[in-house]
């Protein structure tokens, strides 16, 4: 198993021996395009600036928790343009590290695993921040959803975050490990798909805010 080690991400003489000089960025998507900023204070009585989505980009490939664990091109996902760009730091962790790490969390990130409430894309974001930088993303977005849901308005709109949570399991992306993703599939014990295998030309039907076994195509 894999341990963090700051700056480096994980004690690995390939790790140790690199040059810490790659960029680490998140980029950070509204869900909700505006509207729980305008409308928050009115219904949940506390301001939310909004519904979070967050990608780690390192180089130009960006990866994000959605079908599985998925990467794109650095800004070119279908969540469209941040609204903010964070740098977390520098990382000198190697590509070949960064696959272990991520073939490693694959079982716990994989497609029936997605949790809007428990285990979601920003999970995934600030596990992998600290595993190449040492430290997280901000907490006002990874705490979000236990926030949210702490609000009597929280408990009466849990049904609808449940059907938003499939919605963004059919999100896509390119998965980090296609394979992983049908194995998980058909292995899923109550009998139901939790989103589509991948299509013939490699696309995938990934959950919306990570991913399966194999090489990452460059976004």
């Amino acid at each position: 198993k894999l341990e963090y080690f700051s700056p480096c991400g994980a004690l690995s003489l390939r790790c140790l021996t690199a040059n810490c000089s790659k960029q680490v960025v998140l980029h950070v998507y509204d869900l909700s395009k505006g509207l729980a900023k305008q409308l928050s204070l009115s219904f949940l009585g506390k301001q939310v600036d909004g519904i979070w989505h967050t990608g780690v980009v390192i180089g130009d490939k960006e990866y994000f928790y959605g079908g599985g664990i998925q990467v794109e091109q650095a800004g070119r996902t279908v969540f469209g343009q941040p609204v903010e760009v964070m740098s977390l730091g520098e990382t000198c962790v190697p590509d070949e590290v960064l696959m272990e790490f991520l073939s490693e969390i694959s079982t716990r990130f994989g497609p029936e695993h997605y949790s809007i409430l428990h285990n979601n894309c920003n999970n995934f974001s600030d596990e992998l921040a600290s595993f190449l930088t040492g430290r997280g993303i901000p907490e006002h977005i990874t705490g979000l959803p236990s926030e949210f849901i702490s609000t009597p308005l929280g408990q009466m709109v849990l049904p609808l975050l449940n059907s938003l949570e499939t919605q963004l399991k059919q999100m896509s992306g390119q998965p980090v490990f296609p394979g992983s993703q049908r194995q998980s599939s058909a292995q899923d014990p109550s009998g139901s798909a939790p989103c589509s295998e991948p299509a013939n030309d490699g696309r995938n039907d990934g959950q919306g805010c990570s991913g399966p076994h194999a090489p990452p195509r460059s976004k």
